[in-house]
């Protein structure tokens, strides 16, 4: 749709007046058969799409996992997709809409996390190095604890949404998405037709946080289902509401952590069970928990470990990529686990992790193999040093222990220490190849072809300040070609900070050669690079041996806290924040990065996830966004990595365990979920004044 993108950013932007409006008639109940779909007479040009009306292939597919594009009449999450009403009157289709009716067959027997059958567990993961047992048994101490993370949604600002024109015979689809050409494949299987007849544009998208990854697809099936049928425009745009409640969100999980110290606060050995939720589909399974698996531990030496994990099928809608895909669940998890190891051996939460902290990487627990040195110890002396963490902690933790609870507002410091893996583990991609192209045009004008998505201005000029310096070509004489699979080749999913991983460098590949030929060939010059996973040191899922990722970010950060012992609200007074991400090829940009994610992550790191109940009742599903004027110091460490790293994870690993630890310092009480709201913390305080009372 070239002429028709003009002055148009978000999807909502390309409706237009006529054009075939699709709603989606979703599940009211959360599992089991449909009876019977009522359907009134339908007036003008509505019209019904169920299961069997899907022309070809009815399924998704999103690597080697499916599910249906519409119930194939077995329900199995509320909200799931049951069929499509589409019609050019709005006013009549919302009638229409309130007038269909479902009948169900269910036991309500709802598969969930908390209590589940063998039969739910879609994988499982049993991992072991050296002899857990026998270092249990050797330990001096023996800590047990166990942690748990909500399902977070998604509060994007633009809707999710689809259109579909037929064009030169042609299907065009417009819609926000990381993965373009994911959607073309889905369309034209579901479709019926060569992948060459679709072609998928993509508007301007916001900070999507990897929530339009795969969902986007199942939305164009829609609006090209349509299309296909009635050979006229259609849009397929979703309520905000069904946007935050059913689009794949982060996995609710469970961590069960058993350690065992020497006498000096060691680790000797580590038992860590884990279940996830990955709700009715899960389409993302293999790598959540191969990424859980390799974070459970943290980054600190661990002689004997054992790890058991798996993901489950429950009653709720499919999970998602989210930032970190497990990286956040883990960190936490973890980080928060080392709070206590620590306060067990009588040492502050710094001396425990300096202590503990891997030297090498083969040291750390999944003994992974790299050549590239950490700087743990480092970047954990440089947070120290800029936060003041050791007298803080100490003045903190005696005011919270002598002082009255209710004598004042009380301050608390949390730290935390992670990596970023940039990148997907397991072999998902192991067949994959991704592309990017550049043409040198006569007027020594630039053309940069790739599929992948920028997630702002600022990204796209990056590329361009990248390439025009190789060039020497000034950034306007550059072009990044609209995402279009017609035009531009497969570079892959937009994720894990490839933007920056992947895709500079296969530009950096691209200007290169071109500057090479240029004086001695004739313009145009048009070169393509690719990148295939390398598999001499690719990762083994199923031994953990091998080199996971192409390049791993370390960061840690300190945060400090003040508490309303009134209220129980919190601020935040300060993070400080120091990582280890390779080449830092724009310094305002990657800070600007840091300080928007450790805004978000403190907000969901506080913020009940909402449920369906809030629409009855009429409470707004995005909640307020609490006014923060926090210090931010950001550090980026000399580098040893000569690539670029990715860094937009690193806040959402450190800042929730960090965050949590301080509150808890602050209140002389331990938060072991996240989020952690006041309710929470009130909850926590009474519970602790009762075992008191009863002690």
């Amino acid at each position: 749709m070239p002429d028709t993108h003009k002055d148009k950013r978000f999807i909502c932007d390309y409706y237009t007046p006529g054009m075939i409006i699709i709603r989606i008639i979703r599940a009211s109940v959360p599992c089991g058969n449909i009876i019977k779909i009522n359907i009134p007479e339908l007036k003008g040009d509505a019209g019904i799409i169920q299961f069997g009306d899907i022309p070809k292939n009815r399924c998704l597919k999103v690597f080697s996992k499916e599910m249906p594009i519409l119930s194939d009449g077995n329900i199995r999450y509320e909200g799931e997709p049951i069929l499509l009403l589409y019609g050019s009157n709005e006013q009549q289709i919302e009638e229409t809409e309130e007038q269909i009716s479902i009948e169900y067959d269910t036991d309500y027997t709802i598969k969930s996390m908390e209590i589940y059958t063998e039969d739910q567990i879609d994988r499982e993961i049993n991992y072991q190095r050296g002899k857990p047992d026998k270092n249990f048994e050797k330990s001096f101490r023996i800590i047990e604890e166990e942690y748990t993370t909500d399902a977070q949604n998604h509060y994007d600002l633009e809707p999710q949404g689809a259109a579909t024109v037929i064009s030169k015979k042609k299907l065009e689809i417009t819609c926000a998405t990381q993965w373009p050409f994911n959607v073309r494949d889905n369309v034209s299987a579901c479709i019926g037709i060569p992948a060459k007849d679709v072609t998928v544009n993509v508007p301007a998208m916001g900070k999507t946080h990897s929530g339009k990854l795969w969902y986007a697809g199942l939305l164009a099936c829609y609006s090209a289902i349509v299309t296909w049928k009635t050979k006229k425009p259609s849009i397929c745009i979703i309520p905000k509401t069904d946007s935050i409640l059913y689009t794949p969100g982060r996995a609710a999980s469970k961590f069960k952590f058993k350690t065992g110290l020497d006498e000096d606060g060691k680790i000797l050995s580590r038992s860590i069970d884990i279940t996830i939720d990955s709700g009715a589909f899960p389409m993302l399974s293999e790598e959540m928990i191969n990424r859980i698996c390799f974070s459970a531990a943290g980054v600190y030496s661990t002689p004997a470990l054992r790890i058991t994990a798996r993901s489950l099928i429950t009653n709720r809608p499919p999970s998602g990529a989210f930032n970190g895909m497990g990286f956040h669940q883990s960190f936490f998890a973890t980080e928060s686990h080392s709070n206590s190891l620590a306060a067990a051996a009588g040492l502050f939460p710094s001396e425990w992790r300096l202590k503990n902290v891997a030297k090498k990487q083969i040291n750390l627990p999944m003994g992974w193999e790299s050549r590239k040195p950490m700087q743990l110890e480092i970047l954990l002396d440089t947070v120290l040093e800029m936060s003041d963490y050791t007298r803080k902690y100490a003045a903190y933790k005696l005011a919270a222990v002598k002082q009255n609870v209710f004598s004042g507002k009380k301050r608390g410091i949390g730290i935390s220490v992670c990596c970023q893996g940039n990148g997907f583990m397991g072999k998902v991609e192991e067949n994959e190849k991704y592309t990017v192209s550049a043409r040198l045009d006569n007027d020594d004008k630039l053309s940069i072809m790739t599929s992948a998505v920028p997630e702002n201005f600022q990204t796209a000029m990056l590329w361009k300040e990248i390439a025009g310096k190789i060039l020497e070509i000034v950034p306007a004489d550059i072009k990044i070609e609209t995402t279009d699979t017609s035009l531009v080749p497969d570079s892959g999913p937009s994720l894990f900070s490839r933007n920056i991983t992947i895709i500079i460098q296969l530009i950096e590949k691209c200007c290169n050669a071109i500057k090479k030929s240029r004086f001695r060939l004739p313009l145009p010059i048009e070169v393509k690079r690719s990148f295939r996973l390398p598999r001499t040191n690719g990762w083994n899922p199923e031994t953990f041996s091998g080199n996971p990722f192409p390049v791993v970010s370390w960061g840690a950060a300190v945060v400090e806290t003040e508490t309303d012992p009134i209220n129980l609200t919190t601020l935040v007074r300060g993070v400080w924040f120091a990582a280890d991400c390779g080449k830092i090829l724009n310094r305002e940009l990657a800070e600007a990065e840091i300080e928007s994610e450790i805004y978000r992550s403190i907000t969901s790191s506080t913020i009940k996830p909402p449920v369906k109940k809030y629409t009855e009742k009429g409470i707004p599903l995005t909640p307020a966004q609490p006014a923060m004027n926090i210090s931010i110091t950001t550090k980026f460490i000399d580098s040893k990595e000569l690539k670029s790293g990715g860094l937009g994870e690193l806040p959402d690993s450190l800042v929730p365990s960090a965050l949590l630890e301080a509150i808890s310092t602050a209140m002389n009480t331990k938060l072991t979920s996240l989020p952690s709201s006041s309710e929470h913390l009130f909850r926590q305080l009474n519970h602790k004044e009762k075992e008191k009372i009863e002690n």
